[in-house]
């Protein structure tokens, strides 16, 4: 039932699949157990309720989330991978007040500065992710510089680099123990040194 779908040149496995009979059977149990939902078509029209607490989105080709996945108050998990462009996460995803894990894992991925009002994260996993630094005057002058440092909790930061750096963000993350950042440059660099010095 569980079948090889690649190998590694040394003829290891690198990765299995379920035969389908399998995949329909574990679904069918998870949905009378009440377990999950599987949605195979999920567009700007179709959102999963809102009691959902994990969510798990698998490749599609537009990459735009729709800005209703802010209504899913009660989301801890969400996972987004598989795609074929570069993710856009929306604004609205500062309503996932209680979002403790954001993967993405390698897929690039775009974050907005709203993220930053998540103070329940705890694991940020985007390898290949960048939060935007792009704020109206009027949010800097009332928010001032993304309060990335707000986010307390956080335990795992995988991102890219970028002006989230500034101001001493890193330092005032007083649970963070993993930290893998990509593409430093020499003003993320200073940031860095000024945060953990």
């Amino acid at each position: 039932m569980i079948q090889v779908a690649d190998t590694r040149v040394d003829g290891r496995v690198k990765s299995c699949r379920i035969h389908d009979l399998l995949r329909d059977l574990a679904i069918s149990e998870g949905k009378e157990e009440k377990l999950f939902e599987v949605d195979e078509n999920i567009d700007d029209g179709n959102i999963l309720p809102t009691s959902v607490r994990r969510l798990i989105i698998r490749g599609f080709y537009y990459p735009k989330l729709s800005r209703k996945i802010g209504q899913l108050v009660h989301l801890k998990y969400l996972c987004l991978s598989g795609f074929h462009w570069t993710i856009m996460l929306p604004p609205s995803i500062e309503g996932l007040v209680n979002l403790q894990t954001l993967d993405s894992s390698n897929q690039s991925i775009y974050i907005p500065h709203t993220i930053c009002k998540l103070q329940q994260m705890r694991h940020l996993t985007c390898r290949d992710g960048w939060i935007s630094s792009r704020q109206s005057m009027r949010e800097r002058w009332v928010y001032g510089h993304l309060d990335f440092h707000k986010m307390t909790n956080l335990q795992t930061l995988y991102l890219r680099s970028g002006d989230w750096l500034k101001d001493d963000n890193l330092g005032k993350l007083t649970n963070l123990k993993q930290l893998k950042l990509r593409e430093m440059n020499p003003r993320s660099l200073e940031g860095l040194f000024r945060s953990v010095s």
